[in-house]
């Protein structure tokens, strides 16, 4: 990396020249589902557990039932008969 500083506390993490902006769009990513859910009046902790326990049993065309603003509406019925 010849004289260039990293930020990171580890080294490994920059040791990729395309990390930072996979970094940042994961970053861009959650801040938009938090932001998605308080917006919806969903609070995020719940919002995120919930996500995570359900999201590997899930079929992928039924992932959009998991964002913040379907999440409120569906999480008594569709998505809760899914478990």
């Amino acid at each position: 990396m010849g004289g260039e500083t990293c930020s990171h506390s580890s080294k490994a993490v920059c040791s990729e020249p395309q990390t930072e902006p996979v970094l940042t769009l994961r970053y861009a990513l959650l801040t938009a589902c938090f932001s998605g859910a308080s917006i919806n009046d969903v609070d995020p902790k719940a919002w995120l557990v919930d996500v995570f326990a359900r999201i590997a049993d899930l079929p992928v065309s039924r992932l959009h039932e998991l964002l913040p603003w379907q999440w409120k509406s569906n999480k008594g019925t569709t998505i809760a008969a899914t478990a």
